[in-house]
Formats: structure tokens, C-alpha cells, sequence
């Protein structure tokens, strides 16, 4: 999510950061027929699995060591660069994460 950063701005100013979220569902299984309880289970392993292919470890907290508990898209990537977007996420030491160097 891109966000107003007016904790990083200088007075008068806004920065923009790309903030963290998370991928999650609201599901009542007990109100649901035993196929659908099967199938949802099945198709939530599935959306995990491509969301793990089409999202990229690239992030690193600024002393270059991995921040493994994150995973950032590919048009994401670009937005942050292109627009020179910060990061955020606020389960990160101190929020300090940036983008692993380009390869």
C-alpha cells in the first residue's frame, strides 16, 4: 500500500512510502459443506504457492543482512524505484528496510 509518510518528511513536506501488508482470508468453516471446507483448503495451499512464484526475498534491512520474513512483488519493485518510494514495515528492527542491490 502507498501511504503518506509524515513521520520521514520535513515540516510542510509529505514523503510517500510503500507500506507492508499481509495476504489473509476470513473463512467459517462449520457453516460450509465438507467439499467446500476441502476445496478451500486445497485452493489456499494453491494462492500461497503462486504468490511464493510471483513475489521476490528482495528486501534487506540497511545493514545488508536479508529480512526473510518479508516477500515483495516485481511491480512493486519497480514502483519503489521508479518513484523513489521508502519502505515500511513495521515488523522490521527499527522499520529500516530497503531493496536488495539490482543484479
Amino acid at each position: 500500500m502507498i501511504a503518506p509518510d509524515s513521520a520521514a518528511a520535513s515540516p510542510g513536506e509529505t514523503a510517500t512510502v510503500l507500506e507492508s501488508c499481509e495476504l489473509a482470508f476470513r473463512w467459517s468453516p462449520a457453516n460450509e459443506p465438507p467439499r467446500l471446507r476441502r476445496d478451500f483448503e486445497e485452493l489456499t495451499k494453491l494462492a500461497f504457492r503462486v504468490m511464493k512464484e510471483c513475489t521476490l526475498p528482495g528486501l534487506v534491512l540497511f545493514d545488508g543482512k536479508p529480512y526473510r520474513s518479508s516477500r515483495i512483488g516485481k511491480a512493486a519493485v519497480e514502483t519503489v524505484r521508479t518513484q523513489g518510494l521508502r519502505l515500511r514495515d513495521t515488523s522490521a528492527p527499527r522499520n529500516q528496510l530497503e531493496l536488495k542491490a539490482a543484479s
